[in-house]
């Protein structure tokens, strides 16, 4: 019997593809949600650098992007990045 995170993990993974999509929506949205209310100089806690909202909008941007990019590479279909998205995750690193 697997327990602690991974046992956790396995107990909650997700097969149909339909409920794959509705939480990476809801996810989306609770971002927006609380990132609108927020003022951009407020202060809020990140691991690194700039210490407000920006952080997490392009956090979330970049990972998009990046696993967006995994799955069209495992899937065996090309993969390209606008230039300007691009330069603005590589300015964000």
């Amino acid at each position: 019997m697997a327990g602690g995170a991974r046992g956790a993990a396995r107990k909650s993974r997700v097969v149909d593809p339909e409920l794959w999509a509705r939480r990476l929506l809801e996810s989306a949205e609770r971002l927006v949600g609380a990132l609108e209310g927020v003022d951009l100089n407020e202060p809020v806690w990140v691991p690194r650098k700039k210490q407000n909202k920006e952080f997490w909008s392009r956090w979330a941007f970049f990972e998009t992007a990046v696993h967006r990019g995994d799955v069209f590479l495992m899937a065996g279909l090309p993969f390209e990045l606008d230039t300007e998205v691009a330069l603005h995750l590589v300015e964000a690193a």
